[in-house]
């Protein structure tokens, strides 16, 4: 009795500090959104939409008075990855999404397509006039 209650209490030792340090391990590796609260522009340099808005957003120099950042999907996948996530996050299929696609971080919404997300744009500049 002693011997298989040393031997069953030490695998039970082992398998709980292994659950215990496998959670902080998987902690480590979960992936940290760094864009979570920020407006983000998903664009392809080759997009039609996308010029239509980049040229609004280069003349009426939206970068001086909204911060966004701009991220090409063409460019890398961790990009892509992140279109595809905050699509699914708004409940849509990342395969039928495309470019121009505005992600706004601080209120958890998609914007699809060059005319809403001009006037995404033209509403964010008038806010921030006032």
């Amino acid at each position: 009795f002693g011997i298989s209650f040393t031997v069953a209490l030490t695998v039970f030792l082992v398998l709980a500090y292994a659950n215990f340090s496998l959670l902080n391990i998987t902690g480590y590796f979960e992936k940290h959104d760094i864009y979570q609260n920020s407006i983000i522009l998903f664009f392809h340099n080759e997009c039609l939409h996308c010029a239509k808005v980049d040229e609004y957003l280069v003349n009426n120099k939206a970068e001086e008075k909204v911060p966004f950042v701009r991220l090409n999907v063409f460019q890398s996948d961790y990009n892509l990855d992140e279109l595809q996530d905050k699509a699914e996050a708004c409940g849509l299929e990342i395969d039928k999404i495309g470019v121009p696609f505005l992600w706004d971080g601080l209120k958890k919404q998609c914007i699809i397509g060059y005319v809403d997300i001009i006037d995404f744009f033209r509403q964010k500049m008038i806010k921030e006039a006032k």
